[in-house]
């Protein structure tokens, strides 16, 4: 295996960090608490049969569907020449031994400014941070649904024991 030589405009992007995914963090958990009321709610309850939980760090999600179990991680990265999040949604499903595992189903990013995108960058969902509570609302829904739509659109599927 061969590494190149890394050059220091590209290091240098890295020297906030801390600062940087500290933000980042805390739109996910914008993110991740929206997605929570969203699925908790109980309209969602009763007609999708779903549930969701903020894990201990505040930004972990585990769901719960009628089409199986997921969670959501948000992962820092360097995205484009920013620090930013892409915020994952995994599935649980068998793996070729029958084990559970999380395989991803589908993904938004963050980005430093607290826009979710897709995860291609090119379409903005919502502002993390817009004054508008129903932007902020309507975007965690739309992230919300599309996560349902994508866990129950994945093939794979985990039986517990």
């Amino acid at each position: 295996m061969s590494f190149e030589l890394i050059q220091a405009t590209q290091y240098n992007l890295t020297m906030s960090a801390a600062f940087h995914a500290g933000q980042v963090k805390s739109f996910a958990a914008k993110l991740s608490k929206g997605i929570e009321e969203m699925l908790n709610a109980d309209d969602a309850a009763d007609e999708w049969g779903t549930s969701c939980e903020v894990g201990d760090d505040g930004i972990t999600l585990r769901i719960s569907t009628p089409f199986g179990e997921a969670r959501a991680i948000a992962v820092i990265q360097l995205i484009d020449g920013y620090i930013g999040a892409r915020y994952i949604i995994e599935k649980v499903v068998a793996s070729e031994s029958g084990e559970p595992t999380f395989r991803q189903v589908w993904a938004v990013r963050i980005t430093g400014d607290g826009k979710v995108t897709s995860d291609d960058g090119a379409n903005v969902i919502y502002r993390a941070n817009a004054i508008s509570g129903q932007e902020r609302y309507n975007g965690a829904t739309a992230v919300a649904l599309s996560a349902v739509y994508a866990i129950a659109t994945d093939q794979g599927y985990y039986v517990a024991k």
